[in-house]
Order: C-alpha cells, then sequence, then structure tokens
C-alpha cells in the first residue's frame, strides 16, 4: 500500500491550483456575446433589400451556407434550418429562386440533392459582414 507523501500531496495542490487559474483566464479571454452587435446585425438585414425578405429559417440555411467548406445536402440544409422541414424545402427554393443558392446533383450518389450558395450569395454575404466590420 503506497501513500502519498505530503510533498505529493503539495504538488498536486499546487498544480491544481494552476489548472484552476490556467481554466479561469482561458473562460476570460473568450468573446464575450454582444447583444448591441446582434441587434445591429439583424436591422442590417432588414435593411439590406436583398436580404429583407429572407425569414429566420432561411436566413439561418444561408448563413450556414456561406459558412459551409462543402455543399450541404438538403436535408442537413433542413436540419440547419432550425425549422419543420416542409417549410425549410420552402425556403430552399425561395433561396433557389432569389439567386442566393443553388441545387446541385450529388455527382456519385443521383438521389441526394446538394445547396451550394450562389456567387451572387456569395458577394452579398460579404458585402453583409462587410458593413458589420467583422
Amino acid at each position: 500500500m503506497n501513500i502519498a507523501s505530503t510533498p505529493d500531496i503539495a504538488v498536486a495542490k499546487i498544480l491544481g491550483s494552476l489548472a484552476d487559474e490556467f481554466t479561469r483566464r482561458a473562460v476570460a479571454a473568450q468573446p464575450r456575446f454582444d447583444p448591441e452587435t446582434l441587434a445591429f446585425e439583424i436591422r442590417e438585414r432588414k435593411n439590406n433589400p436583398a436580404l429583407r425578405h429572407l425569414r429566420e429559417e432561411a436566413w439561418n440555411m444561408l448563413l450556414e451556407l456561406y459558412l459551409a467548406r462543402r455543399c450541404p445536402t438538403v436535408s442537413s440544409l433542413c436540419i440547419a434550418s432550425h425549422g419543420p422541414s416542409t417549410t425549410a424545402l420552402r425556403h430552399i427554393s425561395t433561396l433557389c429562386r432569389s439567386g442566393l443558392a443553388e441545387r446541385v446533383s450529388h455527382i456519385r450518389d443521383r438521389r441526394k440533392v446538394l445547396v451550394s450558395i450562389s456567387n451572387k450569395g456569395r458577394e452579398i454575404m460579404d458585402r453583409h459582414f462587410e458593413r458589420l466590420g467583422r
């Protein structure tokens, strides 16, 4: 039976306090949620003629497309909308009709349909975020 000696316990306490301090500093260094920036973004979106017609689900999907490294499937984009699938499908159609997104067939699996942001959509989103100073 091996019982920790007093120096081992002291070292463990010091290491524990250092870990706590490191965690506290890491949490303090994280950017904080800024409600004013969010409110400003919503106002800017409502003032932008290319984006004002979008409801929240469509905005969520357009933002997802803007951030995506690969084209998501229609079903994953429906999940990203945070709304019912039927509503999401309607919003995908709206995004495609307005020229902000486009449907693309999957290369290998013809059953899958992918959605990508269009060049027009990317330009509009780039300008939107430039106005926000991001």
